[in-house]
Parts: structure tokens; C-alpha cells; sequence
């Protein structure tokens, strides 16, 4: 991942893990880099998060909607699974909802 793509800032982050905006330096685009924190160096727990986070991503590649983002490329290395995506620009969710109530 470091030979290809440049993190540049975070733009969220979970539970889970976190979301940054990167570049993609072989096609030169901004894109979206989801990664699934594996702190604490537990295999298993590594190797379900790698698991779990191919599968959504492979659910998500497999459809083609407006309102769901593409994704680029899925891979791990030695900081965790990570799913690169398109980079949509807009206001979050909680943004949204602060402003008007669902």
C-alpha cells in the first residue's frame, strides 16, 4: 500500500477502525482508504478482521448503484486490511442529521 497510496487525512473514525482521504499515485485520484484497526497483534483476530472486511468489500464491488460507493482495491499489510474506494465529497451522516432531524 505505501508504494501506491499516500494518506493524506483522516476523515473518520469508529470502533472498529478509521476512514482517511488518500491518493492514488499510479492513476492519480483521490480516493477513500477504509482501514480495520488490528492493534494488539492477535492472529485470529487479525485474520477475521482481514476476512470480514474482504467480504464486505466484495459485497459492495459486486453492485452498481449511484449511492453506493465504488470500490478500487482491497489488500493488507502489515498494519491491517484496508478497502480503497471512491472518495465522495459532501457532508457526513451526523452532519446531516445535526442539521435536520431524521
Amino acid at each position: 500500500m505505501e508504494n501506491r497510496y499516500e494518506i493524506r487525512r483522516k476523515i473518520g473514525q469508529g470502533g472498529l477502525g478509521a476512514v482517511d482521504q488518500g491518493y492514488d499515485r499510479r492513476i492519480n485520484r483521490e480516493v477513500a482508504i477504509k482501514r480495520i484497526s488490528t492493534s494488539g497483534g492477535d492472529p485470529e483476530m487479525r485474520k477475521e478482521s482481514t476476512r470480514q472486511l474482504s467480504k464486505e468489500a466484495g459485497a459492495m464491488a459486486s453492485l452498481q448503484h449511484p449511492h453506493i460507493v465504488t470500490v478500487y482495491d482491497v489488500g493488507a499489510d502489515e498494519d491491517g486490511p484496508d478497502v480503497v474506494m471512491e472518495l465522495i465529497s459532501g457532508k457526513t451522516l451526523d452532519e446531516l442529521i445535526e442539521r435536520a432531524p431524521i
